[in-house]
């Protein structure tokens, strides 16, 4: 915290002397020492309303009250004691007699009055012009002279910073800045020598950019009616002294405001006046409803400003729109864009029927918002429940949460608001840009001051952090004042210091470590949160790497504090990551993008361009923080450029009253602002210096040695007082034209002069007292006896008068009285029966209204959920068919499955003797089984092509009907639905079909392993005939019910699938005349006499015993007592003559052995699929039954 000065050296402490004395209501009160004991100790009289109370205070708190001539100056530099009272006692004074400028060295203090003063006028601003600053009494006007002639004259850009906390007057300041300078433009373009304006309404257009941005970017705040809530810099630009242009630049607008406010705020004013002063047609047609039906605005439970009317102030907008030249087209889509970010904070959300899901409450301002955006509402309500989230090459949707949802909404609101401002921002630039170059400007800084609350978060951090950072600007800017001052008289100044604060700006944000970059650091891990961002700090800046301007507070969690210039504020880390993140949603923009309003679709058709390095469609994630800090730099680079000229306005009061000034408050603002800091610049050099002549008038008659004339050199003379005075060296220095003398050193002037003055007035004043008395005793006893006589006669005159008057009142009070009573008790009587008359009736249309009210709705709400129920029903019918079908086929695989592993374990039939018997039998079936399959083939082929010759003559219909109305649509799918019905009894017959060839096929498969290969395939190609049949039907009926427009694409299916068949059905042909070949090889073997084969002499006995017939495997399966799976296994051993050949050999000949067995008659389902373990046993029980 900055300090001014310590306590008063003890020496100083004389009896008699006034002092101010701490106090910690008023800050400083004023006392008179009584008995100085010791350094420790000194005895004082405080005056305390009249009751003077004694209490000893150490030496060190007391500083000595300067002189009263110097009470009320217009520059408290020249003060001969700098310290933190004699600056507030001396700002109380002058605003006592509503003088709120004040200068302190070049800096103008302006307390706000809180009322209107007359100080402002045409003639005013005739009385600064041209005038030096310091020649006339401390004004705004003043500053903005000495910055326009100093641009002028020197031909230097120049600015004007203006800060303050909110409520100071920063705004108010701004406004009258603006008119000195328009004022100065319309003089110097009169004069026939400077350049005429191309645009003669440019300085208007730049004083009602103003009102505009007020009502787009001030609020009601606790501090303040009026509260800009962003900074903006103003560029002023001129030619030869004629204003031909301006620019203006904001920095961080406060978003958050837009969706929330805290109780007893409001947001924008633009919302209110818009809900209060839009026509009944506009708000028909805008969607307009009073500001309480908001939840942006009727949360905060303040809607009104007190002694403003937001109706007149949205005429004031719109005027303030068409001076800039914003048409009427342009006002209507911006009043359409705040009218749907109104209609977006009323949609709510609740869970919806998944796991962490949302949906829309009420779908109303959905539509609403969508309808005035000119945007689909579905999409709006898509992008608002879900996140789109991309991870490579792959992307997913991933559902909201509520209060995600609220967040996505409030995202879409802010950065609609944001690009709005920044359209308005651009469009008043463009409006009152210079159409040639400038030559030179001035720039106006409006900016919020120095903040520091209970509770301070990520918002006072940005704020203190700018003024931190202007703040070593100034202290620069104020030594380099007092250098040019000692310069310029020949004075040493080489030992003057000043507070350099670069170590705390190097602590905020100084790179690779500081606050904002761990900020920013921690902003990007998902699971952050303010404990680990406070963390990161205390790891960084606390235990063994302390930084000199970061503490840890004793209590309270998630905090840390930094030492200002100001003094220690302490910021809690809540909040500040996810106010550090300005979330971009890409689905926001590219819907905005595509909007059906063209303003809409323009403030985002180059947003991702506008973003540059800090966002684009691949990142979400930018740092206000770090655009903050950008921002900055770019403004601290605007103004070094320039020559500074400051204001710092001060808040009086926090209850924003006129003629009330809070001393502690108004130190505190001047800490913060850098007065103090100014101040004790000025102090540690030669605070005090005075003219020689001036110096010598007022203090010769000190010396004895110096005549009142004295024709001496004055720089001569005033060093001949000061050896007689005694006053030590290094409390003064001789300047070319001045006497610089330390603080302080006028006070003991000023009081060796009273002293003087005292002691020879008081020598006059005893004789001449004395003779003067004597005259007026005399005078006074004759006068006396006269009037005392005259005037107990006047009032007992007085006294018969009175009495006569009050008998004479009473009588008339009680008549009229008796009048007054019945008058009133008549209109009373009146009065309620007219009320109760109106109020009867509102209740009673009220009631009326209710009810048709509420069977409206009961009507609307019988017939949507009627629709919800039958939607929900047809849903679940169809996921219903849909799982039975999968959980089915899951079965049937599983089944198959078993029956295959079943299968295998059996053991082959040992017993093969009458394989050879029944040889040619098996050549002739297998005769009859390839006429048959072949016949079946081309009733197949034949079939498939006409069901593609039917889908074509079908989708072709549909091409054509589909131009046709709605209802033929109905009839041809009406149609459709038939043919699928054929195509299913089609499909049956080709499964009975399957079914026979399977059988003819299974008389191959005994022949050889080769022949059953074929067989194998022949059946899988069937097989898969028969699935890639049923997915084409599924397909079909798919695509024919869901969306008829995509028959085309399916009729392209139709056609590859169809290629496919050709193929496979040129295959199997190709395969059955192999077939043929194969069996004109096979000759039977020769026969015996009595009918059996002959037995081979070659066959060794240690070979495996012949392959068994279909009918011996079959009842030895049937017969057996022992396991399947042996019995499986060995029938397969014995058919495969290989121990280690597959299980699916097994299977294969038991189904060849069974097909042989039953050809005639239907197969159970369990032959052909199911698990082996299960089925068996239920094989075993069907054979042992059939045979």
């Amino acid at each position: 915290m900055t300090t001014v000065a310590v306590g008063t050296p003890f020496e100083d402490l004389s009896k008699g002397t006034k002092v101010w004395i701490p106090h910690e209501e008023h800050g400083w009160v004023s006392g008179v020492v009584i008995n100085p004991i010791d350094a420790n100790q000194v005895v004082t009289t405080v005056d305390d309303d009249e009751d003077h109370v004694e209490k000893a205070y150490p030496a060190t708190q007391l500083f000595i009250q300067n002189p009263t001539i110097l009470e009320g100056v217009e520059d408290m530099t020249t003060l001969s004691f700098l310290h933190e009272p004699a600056i507030l006692h001396n700002m109380a004074k002058r605003y006592e007699t509503n003088t709120i400028y004040t200068y302190t060295g070049s800096i103008l203090i302006a307390v706000n009055p809180y009322r209107k003063l007359n100080i402002y006028s045409k003639d005013m601003i005739d009385a600064y012009c041209g005038q030096p600053l310091g020649r006339l009494s401390p004004h705004v006007y003043a500053i903005a002279e000495n910055a326009y002639r100093s641009m002028l004259t020197d031909e230097t850009n120049q600015s004007i910073l203006v800060s303050g906390e909110s409520g100071a007057g920063k705004t108010e300041t701004t406004k009258f800045l603006l008119q000195y300078f328009a004022a100065m433009g319309n003089r110097e373009s009169r004069l026939p020598t400077s350049p005429k304006p191309d645009d003669s309404n440019v300085e208007k257009r730049v004083l009602e950019s103003t009102p505009l941005l007020e009502a787009f970017g001030n609020a009601k705040t606790l501090k303040n009616d009026n509260s800009s809530r962003f900074g903006k810099f103003i560029e002023i630009q001129f030619d030869q002294g004629v204003i031909i242009g301006a620019k203006i630049r904001t920095y961080l607008l406060e978003k958050s405001r837009i969706v929330r406010q805290t109780t007893n705020e409001r947001g924008y004013h633009i919302f209110y006046q818009l809900t209060k002063g839009c026509s009944p047609v506009d708000s028909e047609e805008l969607h307009i409803a009073p500001a309480s039906e908001y939840v942006y605005l009727n949360q905060s439970g303040c809607l009104d400003v007190e002694d403003v009317s937001d109706e007149d102030q949205f005429l004031r907008t719109k005027e303030a729109m068409e001076v800039v030249g914003i048409t009427a087209e342009e006002k209507k889509s911006i009043f359409t864009v705040i009218s749907a970010i109104l209609r977006l904070g009323n949609i709510a959300f609740a869970p919806g029927s998944q796991t962490d899901s949302s949906a829309v409450t009420d779908q109303e301002p959905l539509k609403l918002s969508a309808q005035l955006l000119s945007c689909d509402a579905k999409l709006l309500e898509k992008y608002l429940t879900t996140k789109h989230i991309l991870a490579g090459n792959e992307s997913y949707d991933v559902l909201l949460t509520p209060e995600q949802a609220l967040s996505t909404r409030d995202a879409l609101s802010m950065l609609l608001y944001s690009r709005l401002f920044d359209w308005l921002v651009n469009r008043i630039n463009v409006s009152i840009q210079a159409k040639k170059e400038a030559k030179s400007f001035i720039g106006v800084l409006d900016i919020y001051g120095f903040e520091t609350f209970e509770t301070n978060s990520f918002e006072q951090f940005c704020i203190n952090y700018a003024n931190e950072k202007l703040q070593q600007q100034f202290n620069q800017y104020i030594f380099k004042i007092e250098q040019k001052e000692y310069e310029k008289e020949k004075i040493d100044w080489s030992y003057i210091n000043f507070n350099d604060n670069q170590e705390c700006l190097d602590l905020l944000e100084k790179k690779p470590i500081c606050v904002l970059s761990l900020l920013d650091e921690e902003s990007k891990f998902p699971k952050a949160n303010a404990g680990t961002f406070c963390q990161k700090l205390t790891t960084n800046f606390a235990g063994s790497k302390k930084h000199p301007y970061f503490q840890l507070p004793r209590f309270g969690k998630n905090q840390f504090t930094v030492v200002h210039y100001a003094g220690q504020v302490t910021y809690s880390t809540e909040g500040f990551i996810e106010k550090n993140k300005d979330f971009i949603v890409p689905e926001h923009i590219s819907l905005l993008e595509k909007s059906g309003n063209k303003f809409v679709a323009s403030l985002f058709a180059k947003f991702w361009a506008s973003q540059g390095a800090q966002g684009g469609k691949g990142g979400q994630f930018v740092s206000v923080g770090s655009q903050f800090r950008d921002s900055l730099g770019e403004l601290m680079k605007s103004i070094l450029a320039t020559s500074p000229n400051y204001i710092r306005c001060i808040k009086p009061n926090q209850q924003k009253k006129p003629n009330k000034f809070d001393k502690l408050m108004v130190l505190q603002q001047l800490r913060c602002g850098g007065v103090l800091e100014c101040i004790r610049i000025s102090k540690a050099g030669y605070p005090t210096r005075r003219a020689y002549p001036s110096f010598v008038t007022r203090y010769s008659l000190l010396s004895k040695n110096i005549k009142r004339k004295d024709p001496r050199d004055p720089k001569i003379t005033v060093g001949i007082l000061l050896t007689d005075l005694g006053i030590p060296k290094d409390a003064y220095q001789l300047g070319l034209t001045k006497i610089f003398l330390r603080a302080g050193q006028i006070a003991k002037f000023e009081k060796m002069r009273t002293d003087l003055m005292n002691q020879s007035a008081t020598h006059i004043q005893k004789h001449w007292k004395g003779i003067l008395q004597k005259r007026k005793y005399s005078l006074l006893k004759k006068v006396t006896i006269r009037t005392q006589s005259g005037f107990r006669t006047f009032l007992a005159v007085a006294l018969l008068r009175k009495i006569r008057e009050k008998v004479a009142a009473t009588k008339i009070q009680k008549t009229f009285r008796m009048f007054v009573q019945k008058k009133k008790l008549r209109n009373i009587k009146k009065g309620a029966i007219a009320i109760q008359s109106a109020i009867r009736k509102r209740f009673a249309s009220q009631e009326l209204s209710d009810r048709q009210r509420e069977a409206a709705a009961l009507f609307l709400q019988k017939i949507v959920r009627s629709i919800i129920a039958r939607k929900e029903y047809f849903r679940l019918k169809r996921a219903t068919v849909l799982a039975q079908a999968r959980w089915r086929g899951k079965l049937a695989r599983r089944l198959y499955s078993e029956m295959r592993i079943e299968a295998r374990s059996i053991q082959r039939i040992v017993e093969e003797k009458t394989q050879l018997e029944k040889k040619v039998e098996e050549l002739s079936w297998k005769f009859t089984a390839e006429i048959k399959i072949r016949n079946k083939m081309e009733l197949e082929r034949s079939q498939l092509e006409k069901k593609v010759e039917d889908s074509k003559v079908q989708l072709e219909t549909v091409q054509v009907e589909l131009k046709k109305e709605k209802e033929d649509l109905k009839k041809e799918l009406e149609e459709i639905k038939k043919n699928l019905k054929d195509e299913l009894k089609l499909k049956e017959q080709l499964q009975v079909e399957k079914e026979e060839l399977s059988k003819n096929l299974s008389g191959l498969e005994g022949s050889s392993e080769e022949q059953k290969k074929l067989a194998a395939s022949t059946q899988l190609e069937i097989e898969e005939l028969s699935k890639q049949f049923e997915e084409e039907k599924k397909t079909l009926q798919d695509q024919l019910e869901s969306e008829v427009s995509n028959l085309k694409v399916q009729l392209e299916k139709v056609e590859k699938e169809k290629e496919e068949l050709k193929a496979k059905l040129a295959e199997a042909e190709k395969t059955i005349s192999s077939l043929k070949s194969d069996v004109k090889k096979l000759t039977p073997p020769p026969m015996s006499s009595h009918g059996s084969q002959t037995i081979d002499p070659s066959r060794r006995p240690d070979m495996p015993s012949p392959v068994p017939s279909p009918a011996t495997a079959a009842r030895a399966i049937a017969n057996s007592t022992d396991p399947p799976e042996i019995i499986f296994r060995q029938i397969a051993r014995n058919v495969a003559g290989d121990q280690d050949k597959g299980d699916h050999q097994i299977v294969d000949f038991l189904v060849t052995c069974i097909l042989s067995k039953y050809e005639d008659k239907t197969i159970p389902a369990f032959f052909v699929a199911g698990n082996s373990n299960v089925q068996v046993p239920l094989l075993k029980t069907y054979l042992k039954t059939e045979l």
